[in-house]
């Protein structure tokens, strides 16, 4: 996950100091603010997409729980693709990319 936020950022701003990549990046690269948005915007938090035990609760899927759902995610489509970076670092800006937009 965090090397296709770094590769996102570093083909979105070419010609940006490394600072600035690292400025821009960070707050992506948080469990809490990253994985977890992310872990949304591709749907996982739909009961009907991932079923969870009844001792689930709601601050759990909020918490790290869901950041951990996406990382998992992540490193399937990257194990799937027999190690690919470059498959799972399109399917990660295809649908996670909407949320990097400055």
């Amino acid at each position: 996950m965090n090397a296709a936020i770094t590769d996102y950022f570093f083909h979105r701003l070419p010609k940006a100091a490394q600072g600035i990549l690292t400025s821009k990046t960070m707050p992506f690269k948080e469990r809490r603010r990253g994985a977890v948005s992310f872990a949304k915007e591709v749907g996982l938090s739909d009961p009907t997409v991932c079923r969870l035990g009844k001792g689930i609760s709601d601050k759990d899927l909020d918490g790290d729980m869901l950041g951990e759902m996406f990382e998992a995610l992540m490193g399937a489509i990257y194990l799937e693709s027999d190690r690919n970076f470059t498959v799972a670092r399109d399917w990660f800006h295809k649908e996670c990319g909407g949320l990097l937009n400055f």
